[in-house]
């Protein structure tokens, strides 16, 4: 294997799991009751995102040689898009965690409240 196919296996893992995430999350999206378009849009886009990446990534495979720190820049931007599908499309333990002010305890609520 060449250099470039390990990275575009790491790179690869990355975006998979972002994607992942982003599906999981358009699936229970579908099953409840509220859908806004600004939001819809966005993950749409991220879906894109995560495409187009991984479509032009391709093009790297024309560089000589990695080295690590060649490896770690480009890595950042998969890890930059899966942080934004997570923050997008939140798991299920975070959204029934206590992101909601009601699922916070009583002492805290005042504190975030400012009462």
């Amino acid at each position: 294997m060449s250099q470039f196919e390990y990275v575009a296996i790491a790179v690869s893992l990355i975006l998979s799991l972002g994607v992942a995430r982003i599906l999981n999350g358009i699936s229970h999206a579908l099953n409840g009751e509220h859908h806004y378009w600004v939001h819809t849009s966005w993950v749409l886009v991220s879906l894109a995102n995560f495409a187009i990446y991984w479509w032009s990534f391709w093009d790297a495979r024309n560089v000589a040689s990695w080295h690590l720190g060649s490896f770690l820049a480009v890595l950042v931007y998969p890890a930059l898009l899966y942080i934004g599908a997570a923050l997008l499309v939140p798991g299920d333990s975070e959204s029934q965690a206590g992101f909601s002010r009601l699922a916070l305890p009583p002492q805290y609520r005042s504190a975030f409240s400012g009462r």
